[in-house]
């Protein structure tokens, strides 16, 4: 990623924004094909998620929005939603997927790198581990 990758904001975007083209990709993970169910949305998707990326990108409270966005309950409900839903994962593969195959790869990776310094091999640690368990009777103050 480069800052050439994006192009500048039209009107009221943020480089945080949504480009058309990323839209594209995107859309059919925001808004599948079909029926929904529930109530109908209020707000279009990529407006949710221009909001849902500029408070990620701008590190702002959720309250702290721009008016021009949706009301923040609304957007936070969304992120929450599309979270417990699992639709982030499914845009991470997607974008994933789309960058493998424009650098000549195959879609899905082949191998795995496991980094041994990375995984967790125990549970306990720390000083529970390091330090000698002393037991005291309660006859004496001494040690055993």
């Amino acid at each position: 990623y480069a800052p050439w990758h994006r192009r500048e904001p039209e009107g009221n975007r943020y480089p945080s924004s949504l480009t058309n083209h990323e839209w594209s990709l995107l859309r059919g993970v925001f808004e599948p094909p079909g029926p929904r169910r529930g109530r109908p949305r209020q707000h279009a998707a990529r407006e949710l998620l221009d909001a849902i990326f500029y408070v990620l990108r701008s590190g702002c409270a959720w309250r702290m929005l721009p008016a021009h966005y949706p009301p923040w309950q609304t957007v936070y409900a969304a992120f929450r939603s599309w979270d417990r839903q699992g639709t982030f994962e499914r845009m991470h593969a997607k974008l994933r997927d789309e960058w493998r195959l424009r650098a000549g790869r195959q879609a899905q990776p082949t191998a795995g790198i496991i980094d041994s310094q990375s995984a967790k091999t125990t549970e306990k640690g720390g000083l529970e581990d390091t330090t000698v368990q002393r037991r005291w009777s309660v006859g004496n103050a001494t040690s055993s």
